[in-house]
Formats: structure tokens, sequence, C-alpha cells
């Protein structure tokens, strides 16, 4: 059921259809399926079924966690540090960004980096476990982690500072669709720094 709703959400063999993929999910989920209670919680997070239901969400996401779902950990770390499901609770997303980071989660080592940076979530500043935090994130293509990498190898924030290495982090994360990192990118094309060429139309 799970695989099937995947092929009605993405088009693939079948016509899309995200109302039949999230009905598929939600029978998939309540059945057990800790894939399909992810898959679910996401979509009603982001209303690609029709319908945003945050609150909802975070129970399906919770869900998913306590089937032992990693993806699910960090989704479940995201909604309690914005409070996006009517719960906030850093002390409770730290937990569960520290176990998927721990399974190898790009995305939760990508927030537990930018956690230890900037002091978030009550962690003390560490620049050093933030770089290496980053690099294990970035080593899997996280496009915010290899971003951040640029900026800091561009300011010299705990790297030597190397322009021509923060551009190609920065094109590698552009490559990995971060809007932060195609916008810096654009900075340096219009104002030809990082050893970039002026150059309007490409900026």
């Amino acid at each position: 059921m799970n695989e099937l709703a995947r092929l009605y959400w993405a088009g693939s063999g079948v016509a899309k259809d995200p109302a039949r993929a999230s009905a598929l999910f939600r029978q998939a989920a309540e059945a057990g399926s800790a894939p399909a209670a992810f898959n679910l919680a996401q979509g009603l997070r982001a209303g690609w079924a029709g319908r945003t239901d945050p609150r909802e969400a975070l129970a399906w996401f919770r869900r998913s966690a306590a089937r032992g779902h990693p993806p699910a950990w960090t989704m479940l770390g995201e909604m309690l540090e914005s409070g996006a499901g009517g719960v906030r609770d850093d002390d409770e997303a730290l937990v569960w960004y520290r176990l998927a980071a721990a399974r190898g989660e790009p995305l939760a080592q990508f927030h537990l980096a930018d956690a230890t940076r900037t002091g978030r979530l009550g962690l003390a500043r560490d620049g050093a476990e933030a770089l290496r935090l980053f690099r294990l994130a970035a080593a899997h293509g996280q496009s915010g982690a290899l971003f951040m990498l640029g900026l800091l190898t561009e300011t010299g924030e705990g790297v030597p500072k190397d322009p021509a290495a923060a551009l190609a982090l920065y094109r590698r994360a552009a490559d990995a669709e971060s809007p932060a990192a195609l916008l810096r990118l654009g900075d340096a094309a219009r104002d030809g720094t990082l050893g970039v060429a002026q150059d309007d139309a490409e900026a």
C-alpha cells in the first residue's frame, strides 16, 4: 500500500493523484507501516493531499518515530523545535536530532551542526563540533551543510579562508537545490567576487 501510494503521489506509471496517495498512505499507516506514517505526516505537513494539518502531522511523525523510522526522528525534531504542530519543546527536539544524527541522517546532522554553531536548543557554542557535523552532512550531499561549509570557508570561520574552495562548495550546494547557495552565486556573479568574472546575465 505504501509503495502504491508513492506511485500515485509521484505520478509514476499512473496518473498523479495526491488524494488517492494520501488515502493509501493512511491505510498503510493505520496497518502499522512506519514509512507510510512518515509519508502521511509529510503530506499533512506540506498540504499536498489537499489540506494542511500540522497537529495531525506531528501525531503521525510520532507514530513513525516510535516504530523506529529515522527520517521521522528528524522531522519530529523540526516540528518540536518550530512548534509547528502546536507543541514546542527544544529539549525533546534535541533528543530526536541526536538519535537521527547518530543513525547517519544528514538533515539531523545539519540541524545539530547549526544549533551547535549558534547556541540554539540550549547547546553551548562549539565551532569545531559544528564544523565536524556540517562535514558529516555535506559528505551525504546535504544542501544546507554544503552552503554553510561554503560560508565558513569564505569567511574563514574555523577553517582557512579560501574563496576558490568556498565557490566550489556553493556550486555543489546549488546543484543540490540550496536557495541560499544560488543567491550567493548570483551575488558573486553580479559583483565579480569569489574569483568569478562579473556577469549580469549569469547573476
